[in-house]
C-alpha cells in the first residue's frame, strides 16, 4: 500500500496518525508519504516505512509499484493516478468541497471507493475497494474530464 498524506493543518496530521494506525501492524508492505518536503525523515515500523518526502520521480516509481492507493482526491493525485492506470481509496480532507464532491463523482461510477476521514476505516475501506475497478486504461476512455473539471474553471 501506498499512502500520500497531504492537506492544510490540522487535517494533514489527523490523516498521517489515522493512516500510521491503519497500516502499522499489516503484513503487506507499505509507505506513507507524509508531504513534508522540508523535513528529511525515514522511519520503520515493522513492514510499513515513514518518509517525510519523495521527489517526483520516485514519487512516480511508488505510485506504480503499489497496489492500492489511499491518498486525497486532489486534481493533480487524480490525473496521475488515471495516468498510470492505479486503484485508490480516497479521503477528502473535511470541509474542501471540490475533494468531496470529486471523490462521490469517482465513487458513483465504480472508479474508487471513498470514505470520509472521521469515518476512516481502513479494513473496510480495503474490503469496500475491491468492488471498484480503479482508474483502468478503458475507464479513463469514459470519462468526460473536461465535464468533471468544469467545476474548477
Amino acid at each position: 500500500f501506498l499512502a500520500i498524506v497531504s492537506g492544510p493543518e490540522p487535517q494533514r496530521t489527523i490523516l498521517e496518525k489515522g493512516l500510521i494506525l491503519a497500516l502499522k501492524d499489516r503484513r503487506e508492505k507499505s509507505l506513507i508519504v507524509l508531504g513534508k518536503p522540508e523535513l528529511n525523515n525515514e522511519k520503520q515500523i515493522e513492514n510499513l516505512t515513514i518518509k517525510s518526502h519523495l521527489k517526483a520521480s520516485d514519487l512516480n516509481t511508488a505510485i506504480l509499484q503499489s497496489h492500492l492507493v489511499i491518498c486525497r482526491p486532489g486534481y493533480s493525485t487524480i490525473m496521475d493516478l488515471a495516468k498510470l492506470g492505479k486503484k485508490a481509496i480516497f479521503i477528502p480532507t473535511p470541509g474542501q468541497t471540490e475533494q468531496e464532491y470529486l471523490a462521490e463523482n469517482f465513487m458513483s461510477k465504480g472508479i474508487c471507493y471513498s470514505q470520509n476521514q472521521n469515518d476512516f476505516n481502513f479494513e473496510l475501506a480495503l474490503k469496500e475497494s475491491n468492488n471498484y475497478n480503479g482508474f483502468s486504461t478503458s475507464d479513463n476512455k469514459n470519462t468526460n474530464w473536461e465535464n468533471l473539471f468544469l467545476l474548477f474553471n
